[in-house]
């Protein structure tokens, strides 16, 4: 017979544990051509636009370890045949976690047919393009170099 520390029987074994609260996660429906919809983390914000064959996507906030699923969640839902335009002039910060995340989401698009580009990098997301040599690879034409 097994005893806990004050010498009774461990008649909890059996108990059923206590129910565990899982997060929900938000469904969304495929948008209508020509609309809006954002996302929000404490953090980051991304709203997205769709209008005739490009997506723009409004990234502001900051992109690090903890935010990097609020900007992987809504690309990864967007069609890999369509023409991304990432408006990045508002992020503040952005490590290697960020450019991860574009760079997963350019390897897929270029893969179907589709493409995605940084357009109005702010200075943070500019700097770290260029450290990583990647600027020329990922910034539309119009962005400053």
């Amino acid at each position: 017979m097994t005893h806990d520390a004050t010498g009774s029987d461990c008649a909890d074994v059996d108990r059923p544990s206590p129910p565990r609260r899982v997060p929900s996660t938000p469904t969304r429906s495929k948008p209508d051509k020509d609309s809006t919809r954002a996302m929000d983390d404490e953090a980051l914000r991304v709203d997205i636009t769709y209008a005739d064959r490009t997506t723009v996507v409004i990234v502001t906030g900051e992109i690090d370890a903890h935010t990097m699923l609020a900007l992987q969640a809504p690309l990864s839902e967007l069609s890999p045949h369509s023409h991304i335009l990432l408006d990045m002039s508002a992020v503040r910060f952005m490590d290697c976690r960020g450019l991860r995340v574009i760079l997963a989401q350019r390897i897929k698009m270029t893969e179907a047919g589709g493409s995605i580009h940084v357009h109005h990098a702010s200075r943070a997301v500019l700097r770290l393009m260029r450290v990583s040599g990647l600027a020329d690879i990922l910034l539309e034409s119009d962005t400053p170099r």
